[in-house]
Protein backbone atom coordinates (compact mmCIF):
# COMPACT_ATOMS: atom_id res chain seq x y z
CA UNK A 1 0.00 0.00 0.00
CA UNK A 2 1.22 3.15 -0.72
CA UNK A 3 0.85 5.75 1.87
CA UNK A 4 2.60 8.92 0.00
CA UNK A 5 5.49 10.34 -0.66
CA UNK A 6 8.70 11.74 0.98
CA UNK A 7 11.00 13.91 -1.18
CA UNK A 8 11.32 11.79 -4.08
CA UNK A 9 10.52 8.00 -2.38
CA UNK A 10 7.88 6.23 -1.36
CA UNK A 11 6.34 5.11 1.30
CA UNK A 12 5.17 1.46 1.41
CA UNK A 13 3.83 -0.60 4.56
CA UNK A 14 4.45 -4.58 3.95
CA UNK A 15 1.81 -6.77 5.26
CA UNK A 16 1.12 -10.10 5.49
CA UNK A 17 -2.14 -11.55 6.58
CA UNK A 18 -3.56 -15.30 7.64
CA UNK A 19 -6.25 -16.96 8.60
CA UNK A 20 -6.49 -20.39 9.54
CA UNK A 21 -9.74 -22.40 10.50
CA UNK A 22 -9.87 -24.98 13.00
CA UNK A 23 -12.93 -26.73 12.27
CA UNK A 24 -14.54 -27.55 15.91
CA UNK A 25 -12.56 -25.93 18.46
CA UNK A 26 -13.62 -23.61 20.64
CA UNK A 27 -12.06 -19.78 20.66
CA UNK A 28 -11.17 -20.92 24.29
CA UNK A 29 -9.31 -24.00 23.29
CA UNK A 30 -7.20 -22.23 20.66
CA UNK A 31 -6.41 -19.51 22.98
CA UNK A 32 -4.69 -22.07 25.27
CA UNK A 33 -2.01 -22.40 22.40
CA UNK A 34 -1.28 -18.76 21.68
CA UNK A 35 -1.09 -18.20 25.61
CA UNK A 36 1.18 -20.89 26.72
CA UNK A 37 4.70 -20.13 25.62
CA UNK A 38 5.51 -23.83 24.78
CA UNK A 39 2.36 -24.57 22.47
CA UNK A 40 3.47 -21.43 21.08
CA UNK A 41 6.53 -21.88 20.29
CA UNK A 42 5.80 -25.36 18.83
CA UNK A 43 3.05 -23.76 16.22
CA UNK A 44 5.51 -20.72 15.53
CA UNK A 45 8.34 -23.48 14.88
CA UNK A 46 10.92 -22.78 17.63
CA UNK A 47 11.70 -22.33 21.01
CA UNK A 48 10.15 -19.25 22.86
CA UNK A 49 10.74 -17.67 25.96
CA UNK A 50 8.52 -14.73 26.76
CA UNK A 51 7.45 -12.50 29.64
CA UNK A 52 3.30 -12.28 28.39
CA UNK A 53 3.01 -8.45 29.74
CA UNK A 54 2.87 -5.20 27.94
CA UNK A 55 6.30 -4.53 27.85
CA UNK A 56 8.21 -8.02 28.29
CA UNK A 57 10.79 -9.35 26.20
CA UNK A 58 9.48 -11.94 23.67
CA UNK A 59 12.31 -13.93 22.07
CA UNK A 60 12.28 -17.47 19.66
CA UNK A 61 15.16 -19.63 18.51
CA UNK A 62 13.78 -21.30 15.54
CA UNK A 63 14.43 -25.17 15.01
CA UNK A 64 17.14 -25.65 12.67
CA UNK A 65 19.10 -23.08 10.79
CA UNK A 66 16.72 -20.47 10.57
CA UNK A 67 18.00 -17.98 13.31
CA UNK A 68 16.32 -16.13 16.17
CA UNK A 69 14.18 -12.99 16.24
CA UNK A 70 13.82 -10.73 19.71
CA UNK A 71 11.30 -8.20 20.95
CA UNK A 72 8.81 -7.29 23.30
CA UNK A 73 5.29 -7.82 24.06
CA UNK A 74 3.15 -5.12 23.09
CA UNK A 75 -0.55 -7.03 24.59
CA UNK A 76 -1.65 -10.29 25.94
CA UNK A 77 -5.60 -9.66 25.91
CA UNK A 78 -7.06 -12.96 27.10
CA UNK A 79 -10.40 -11.47 27.39
CA UNK A 80 -10.02 -10.73 23.95
CA UNK A 81 -8.12 -13.40 22.56
CA UNK A 82 -5.08 -10.99 21.14
CA UNK A 83 -1.45 -11.53 21.48
CA UNK A 84 0.45 -8.60 19.98
CA UNK A 85 4.23 -8.75 19.82
CA UNK A 86 7.29 -6.80 17.97
CA UNK A 87 10.33 -9.02 17.02
CA UNK A 88 13.22 -8.22 14.28
CA UNK A 89 16.73 -10.18 13.84
CA UNK A 90 19.10 -9.31 16.17
CA UNK A 91 20.90 -7.78 13.12
CA UNK A 92 18.31 -5.89 11.55
CA UNK A 93 17.55 -2.17 12.71
CA UNK A 94 13.56 -2.37 11.51
CA UNK A 95 11.00 -4.30 13.44
CA UNK A 96 7.74 -5.93 12.68
CA UNK A 97 4.80 -6.34 14.31
CA UNK A 98 3.16 -9.40 14.42
CA UNK A 99 -0.56 -9.69 15.87
CA UNK A 100 -2.59 -13.29 16.37
CA UNK A 101 -5.91 -12.86 17.20
CA UNK A 102 -9.42 -15.07 17.50
CA UNK A 103 -12.64 -15.40 15.73
CA UNK A 104 -15.77 -17.52 16.51
CA UNK A 105 -17.24 -18.57 13.43
CA UNK A 106 -20.33 -21.43 13.01
CA UNK A 107 -17.40 -23.77 11.59
CA UNK A 108 -14.91 -23.46 14.52
CA UNK A 109 -11.97 -20.82 14.90
CA UNK A 110 -10.74 -18.58 12.83
CA UNK A 111 -6.94 -17.77 13.62
CA UNK A 112 -5.51 -14.37 12.20
CA UNK A 113 -2.28 -13.76 11.43
CA UNK A 114 -1.36 -10.07 10.31
CA UNK A 115 2.34 -9.13 10.52
CA UNK A 116 3.24 -5.64 9.61
CA UNK A 117 6.13 -3.32 9.37
CA UNK A 118 4.60 0.01 10.67
CA UNK A 119 7.55 1.74 11.54
CA UNK A 120 8.91 2.27 7.79
CA UNK A 121 6.44 5.35 7.67
CA UNK A 122 8.72 6.65 10.91
CA UNK A 123 11.69 6.10 8.91
CA UNK A 124 11.15 8.61 6.02
CA UNK A 125 11.61 12.26 6.47
CA UNK A 126 10.18 15.06 4.34
CA UNK A 127 6.53 14.16 4.35
CA UNK A 128 4.84 16.89 2.31
CA UNK A 129 1.82 18.78 4.43
CA UNK A 130 -0.39 20.23 1.00
CA UNK A 131 -1.80 23.68 1.61
CA UNK A 132 -0.13 25.22 4.40
CA UNK A 133 1.99 27.72 2.05
CA UNK A 134 1.08 29.18 -1.38
CA UNK A 135 4.82 28.32 -2.08
CA UNK A 136 4.74 24.88 -1.92
CA UNK A 137 3.90 22.14 0.83
CA UNK A 138 5.94 22.50 4.11
CA UNK A 139 6.87 18.98 5.86
CA UNK A 140 6.60 17.44 8.66
CA UNK A 141 9.87 15.46 9.61
CA UNK A 142 9.32 11.81 11.33
CA UNK A 143 12.78 10.83 12.74
CA UNK A 144 13.23 7.58 14.40
CA UNK A 145 15.69 7.77 17.30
Amino acid sequence: MELGKAGKETVVIHSVERDLLLPGVEPEDAWESVADVERLGDWLGGEVEMDPVPGGDFHIRFDGDAGERVGFVEEMDAEAQRLAFWWRRPEDDVSTRVEISLEETDEGTVVRVVETSPMATLDCIGIPLPGFRAQGPTALALVLA
